[in-house]
């Protein structure tokens, strides 16, 4: 996994960006050429410090990783496939599971050993149901916008 493929949010420089949105309102309300600089300089500072805490969240990533041989099969078995199906985990008996539903019990009695399925058990109904009224209302109070 190389630095440019890493995935990690970082934390944005929440002052910087401040400062940035400060110097932008104010270029606009004063168009001013040396304003515009200023705000330019700022937009670059503040895309520095974004690609900074990127790279620095990247390999505290990257370097949290235990097995890096385990983490690299795993990597290539489902970039390999993007449809591979959840029935190939292999169950303390030695066996592969043969269906979704021995996949699914497996992975429960894996990591939630305590727990217990309810057989049977018929979920009950939502207690609201909404029509096409409540959907109208809706629409008049929450607008891409605005909410009221």
């Amino acid at each position: 996994m190389s630095l440019l493929s890493c995935t990690a949010i970082p934390v944005r420089p929440s002052h910087t960006l401040l400062e940035v949105r400060r110097l932008f309102n104010r270029c606009s309300a004063k168009n001013d050429l040396h304003s515009w600089e200023l705000y330019r300089v700022a937009q670059r500072r503040y895309r520095k410090e974004v690609r900074r805490a990127s790279r620095e969240t990247c390999r505290s990533f990257i370097s949290s990783v235990n097995d890096l041989p385990r983490a690299v099969r795993i990597h290539k078995a489902l970039s390999r496939d993007s449809k591979i199906r959840l029935s190939s985990l292999v169950a303390p008996t030695g066996l592969r599971t043969r269906s979704e539903g021995e996949t699914l019990d497996l992975l429960l009695d894996t990591h939630f050993p305590e727990s217990f399925r309810a057989e049977g058990e018929v979920l009950p109904a939502p207690a609201c149901r909404t029509n096409r009224v409540d959907w109208r209302v809706a629409t008049r109070i929450v607008t891409y916008r605005r909410v009221e």
